[in-house]
C-alpha cells in the first residue's frame, strides 16, 4: 500500500501522480515510497493519512529496493532525478545486502519481512521515533515513478482509508471519485481499512 506523505500531488488534486518539476518535492518526484502489509505486519505509514492499494504486477515492475522499516529514503537523493547507472532514487549503490536492511534483489523480500518480524518481537522498534510518525514499526519499498506512471491506471487496485479517521475518509472519497474520473474504465473500489480485523482487514465502500 501507499498512503499519501506530500511526496505527490495530493495538494494538485492528482493523488496518483509523482511531484512536478515545479513543485518543491520536485527532487522527490522519481519514487513513491509504499509498505507491505499482512497478517503478522498490520502496521503502516500513517494512521490518519488515504492512500492507494497497490496491484502486485505493478508494484514488481516498479520495484527498487526495500527496507525493513524506514528507509530514511528523503536523504537518498539522484542528480539528475531518475535511475541510472550510479544512482537509484531512494536506495543506495551499489546493489546488495547492506547493514541497515536494504536488500535489492526481490527474491529476498521473505528475509526482509522476517528481519522485519524480529525486530517487532523483540521490541527493537519501541519507542523509536525517528521517523517521526506516531510509531515506525512499518517496513519501506521504494518504487520507481517512471514505473508506476507508466502503468496507470493498472498500477492501483483500490482507494482505502483507516477505519478509524474521519478525515481519512472524506479524502479518500474525494481521491476516488478523481481517480474514476481520470480513468473511468478502471473501475477501482474504495476501502475501508481495518488492521484490527485479520481475516478481512478491507470492507468494501459504496461513494
Amino acid at each position: 500500500v501507499h498512503q499519501f506523505d506530500a511526496m505527490d500531488q495530493v495538494g494538485w488534486h492528482s493523488e496518483w501522480l509523482p511531484c512536478a518539476p515545479d513543485q518543491w518535492c520536485a527532487k522527490f518526484g522519481d519514487r513513491f515510497s509504499a509498505s507491505i502489509i499482512n497478517r503478522r505486519l498490520p502496521h503502516i505509514f500513517d494512521d490518519n493519512q488515504p492512500g492507494f492499494v497497490l496491484q502486485p504486477a505493478a508494484a514488481s515492475d516498479a520495484f527498487l529496493c526495500a527496507f525493513p522499516g524506514d528507509g530514511g529514503t528523503m536523504d537518498k537523493v539522484c542528480n539528475p532525478p531518475g535511475v541510472s547507472g550510479s544512482c537509484v532514487p531512494g536506495c543506495r549503490m551499489p546493489y546488495r545486502v547492506w547493514s541497515d536492511g536494504l536488500r535489492r534483489d526481490r527474491n529476498q523480500l521473505k528475509q526482509l519481512l522476517e528481519e522485519h518480524e524480529r525486530d517487532l518481537a523483540t521490541g527493537a522498534r519501541n519507542g523509536d521515533h525517528a521517523c517521526l510518525q506516531s510509531d515506525c514499526f512499518y517496513n519501506e519499498v521504494v518504487l520507481s515513478a517512471e514505473a508506476w506512471v507508466r502503468n496507470l491506471p493498472r498500477t492501483i487496485e483500490a482507494v482505502f482509508f483507516p477505519k478509524w479517521s474521519g478525515n481519512a475518509q472524506s479524502m479518500a472519497r474525494g481521491t476516488h471519485q478523481r481517480f474514476s474520473e481520470a480513468y473511468p474504465w478502471a473501475a477501482v473500489p474504495l476501502l475501508s481499512l481495518d488492521l484490527g480485523n485479520h481475516n478481512a482487514p478491507f470492507e468494501l465502500v459504496q461513494n
